[in-house]
């Protein structure tokens, strides 16, 4: 937790719920199996969720976060997941930004939720 974070947004806290538990979710899934995941709130205010794993590659990553996306993975599931999360964050004026390697590593993956602060 950044001392500076300031986790104050105007989101249905069950729509909230299900965002953030969608990304650990995947980060659980499709990360190291003894990899760590680590979730940040930062200012802005900001929840990244990042895990250990292999890069996932350029055209991969752009595609994730849209219905029936799949990375190159061997788990089970639909690919509804991110864009599960991507729909909630746009309709409560948000966004999802991935990102892999994740932030100053050279491997990972990270999903960052960033909320309009409550005003």
């Amino acid at each position: 937790l950044d001392p500076n974070a300031d986790l104050q947004a105007r989101i249905n806290p069950d729509a909230f719920a299900i965002a953030l538990r969608n990304l650990i979710q995947n980060a659980l899934i499709h990360g190291e199996r003894d990899g760590q995941l680590v979730v940040s709130a930062r200012p802005g205010p900001v929840i990244a969720v990042s895990n250990d794993g292999p890069v996932v590659p350029a055209d991969i990553l752009a595609q994730l976060g849209t219905r029936f996306a799949r990375g190159n993975t061997h788990a089970s599931g639909t690919g509804l997941g991110l864009a599960i999360v991507n729909a909630i964050m746009r309709q409560a004026g948000g966004s999802l930004t991935l990102s892999s390697p994740r932030p100053h590593a050279d491997a990972g993956f990270c999903g960052t939720l960033s909320f309009n602060a409550r005003t």
